[in-house]
Formats: structure tokens, sequence, C-alpha cells
């Protein structure tokens, strides 16, 4: 799977332009996401979330099972937060047989202040 980052300079001169010029909205990158507010934002991904999607980057390719292991998690409760994250498109989710490997598709959320 390919990785593609943006440095923090880019990405505010990416946020500037968008502002001066909202038709660049189609060149965002496939791997940044919007939020409507921070609330809306705060009731989705919580700590735990954070925590899961930490995991899932940095131990690429474990199934839902050992992410919940790995994390002292009950399984049911990652299988939820997968799938509200599967749900916000900041995850999918392959399957193989009966295993579900996740993947983090998003690296950039944005949410405005006002």
């Amino acid at each position: 799977m390919k990785t593609d980052t943006m440095g923090l300079e880019e990405f505010f001169d990416l946020m500037e332009s968008l502002v001066e010029n909202p038709d660049l909205l189609i060149k965002l990158p496939d791997r940044m996401i919007f939020a409507k507010d921070y609330e809306t934002l705060s009731k989705v991904i919580s700590p735990k979330r954070i925590e899961l999607l930490r995991a899932i980057n940095k131990h690429e390719g474990l199934t839902v099972g050992k992410l919940a292991n790995l994390l002292n998690r009950k399984q049911e409760a990652v299988s939820r937060d997968l799938r509200t994250l599967k749900e916000m498109g900041i995850i999918t989710v392959e399957k193989s047989g009966r295993k579900r490997i996740p993947h983090v598709e998003k690296q950039y959320i944005v949410v405005p202040l006002v």
C-alpha cells in the first residue's frame, strides 16, 4: 500500500489556497477528510479510536482480533470502533476469509474553528 504524506508547511499552503479559491477543493489529497465541527468530531474520534488508528498504522496487517489483544480491549468494542471509522471513510477493511484487516485511509482531519 502506497502512503502519500504531506508536510505541515505544504498542508498550510493548501489550506490557504482553499480559502482564497474554494474551487481547488477537487485537488484535495485522498488522505484528507473534513469534519463539520469539533463537537461532531469529538463524538466520533475518541481517545480509544485515536489509539486504534495509531495501532493500525504501526502494526499494519493485524487482524481485528490481534488489534484487540494488542490494545487490551474486547474484540466487540474494537469492531464497533472500526465500523464507525469505516462509515466515516477514515479506514477500509480488507476481508480475507473470516479475517478482517483494517487499513487507515485518511491522514488528516480538518476541523473549522468557527
